[in-house]
């Protein structure tokens, strides 16, 4: 048997969310992401070592892993899931900014954004990514009225919000995928892999589609792509 795991990332101090779990019928830890993880590869390299070892001793569902995050762990959520769509099946963040220019890598991922008009982050982190988060297929913006910065944590145990987000699991091999990447070590959305970013060029992108059996795909500023056949395609 296979069990849902549910990731909280922690902020200033670890916190201990992931005791409200104890007499559900899945996993929840808390893991601390040592800062913003927008770009570090430190904050990032030890939270997929945690991943790693979770799965190693218990035995996670890959398509049901859930990420949410409360200001710097709203970052944190935000950056692995943007580099690594394959990782979550959702996120719910809680006043936390993101790089908006990638936010369309997030295609296939359920995202749950929070705010609330009188808190300190409003503009970073709900009405500035507002019109991309808008575009994406799975995604809910929640804007809570009356709440400060730091009262707005608490929603990351909503339990009408965590079942938003953990009603869809993850489709490995969706139809269509849109990735766009900065860095070298970012190369893979689901059953596409960049072979790198082109000498001199600050981003890749890949578009790739599934229609009738046929696979399209659209390179930009990489030397090449592998792709793992998606079932959905008869080879022969």
């Amino acid at each position: 048997r296979k069990y849902p795991l549910m990731v909280y990332f922690s902020t200033v101090a670890l916190t201990d969310y992931s005791k409200f779990y104890v007499d559900q019928d899945m996993i929840a830890v808390d893991i601390h992401p040592l800062g913003f993880t927008m770009g570090s590869y430190i904050g990032e390299a030890y939270i997929l070592a945690m991943l790693d070892d979770i799965r190693i001793r218990f035995s996670i569902d890959p398509e049901r892993i859930w990420a949410a995050g409360h200001s710097n762990g709203a970052y944190a959520a935000w950056g692995l899931a943007i580099a690594y769509p394959h990782l979550f099946a959702g996120i719910l963040t809680v006043s936390g900014g993101m790089d908006t220019s990638l936010i369309s890598n997030l295609h296939n991922t359920t995202v749950i954004n929070v705010s609330s008009k009188e808190e300190s982050e409003y503009g970073r982190c709900y009405e500035l990514p507002h019109p991309y988060i808008e575009q994406l297929s799975k995604s809910t913006e929640i804007c809570v009225p009356n709440h400060t910065h730091n009262s707005l944590k608490y929603f990351m145990l909503n339990n009408r919000t965590l079942r938003l987000l953990q009603q869809s699991p993850l489709n490995t091999y969706p139809d269509e995928i849109d990735f766009t990447t900065r860095r070298n070590r970012h190369c893979r959305s689901f059953w596409v892999e960049l072979h790198g970013i082109s000498y001199g060029k600050d981003t890749a992108y890949v578009h790739a589609s599934i229609d009738n059996d046929t696979v399209y795909i659209t390179l930009q500023n990489t030397p090449g792509v592998t792709i793992s056949s998606p079932p959905q395609v008869n080879e022969e």
